[in-house]
């Protein structure tokens, strides 16, 4: 399995798929605090967005989007990239999600999301893609 080739960089690039309006801007608002936003609400506009950004320094991906489940975009994803910070958004109340993101090795957190997640998560993907250390993912 290889990865990406992927460039050192000091502005953070994030990658947001989610297909509802409020959350999206709320992820937005918050991670143009630490850089830019790539912003895609469906699997096949978030399979294209990676595609078209090779430095991005993590990404976000809602578990129920209109064309699938997150869970698939995020095992392609893995296939190309096996280090990218990913962290794994669902409103649902089902536990097991837990589970299937901890198997896909990524983050995960139940929306409403809590401020203090978003920062963890963006501050190791920031730290790596600004260093190009992938240990830091």
């Amino acid at each position: 399995m290889e990865g990406r080739e992927r460039s050192v960089t000091t502005s953070a690039e994030f990658l947001v798929v989610e297909d509802h309006p409020m959350v999206m801007r709320t992820l937005k608002t918050y991670l143009q605090r630490v850089g830019t936003v790539v912003e895609a609400g469906t699997v096949q506009e978030g399979l294209k967005a990676f595609e078209e950004h090779p430095n991005l320094a993590g990404m976000l991906v809602d578990v129920n989007l209109p064309d699938g489940l997150g869970t698939d975009l995020i095992r392609e994803i893995r296939r190309r990239d096996p280090v990218l910070p990913i962290l794994m958004l669902t409103g649902s109340d089902e536990r097991g999600w837990a589970n299937e993101a901890h198997a896909l090795g990524v983050e995960f957190v139940f929306k409403p999301i809590v401020t203090e997640s978003l920062e963890r998560f963006s501050a190791r993907a920031v730290a790596r893609a600004s260093s190009g250390d992938d240990s830091l993912a």
